[in-house]
């Protein structure tokens, strides 16, 4: 999923956004249904035209940057 431009991740948002990279599972709630519980397959990719976006600290695993 292409999360198309992001600008600065909010420090809310960022604890959520490090879960649906990194866990295993991920909860799947279809409109008018129950939650159900799926492996998660997420691949994540954002875009930016800012020189900073996410608050990446020096041993960070969940994170490429590419400057292209």
């Amino acid at each position: 999923a292409l999360s198309g431009e992001i600008s600065r991740i909010k420090k809310k948002a960022e604890g959520t956004l490090k879960r649906v990279i990194t866990e295993p599972t991920i909860a799947v709630e279809g409109k008018g249904k129950d939650v159900v519980v799926a492996k998660n397959y997420l691949h994540v990719m954002g875009a930016s035209n800012s020189p900073w976006v996410w608050p990446a600290t020096e041993d960070e695993r969940r994170l490429v940057i590419s400057r292209v």
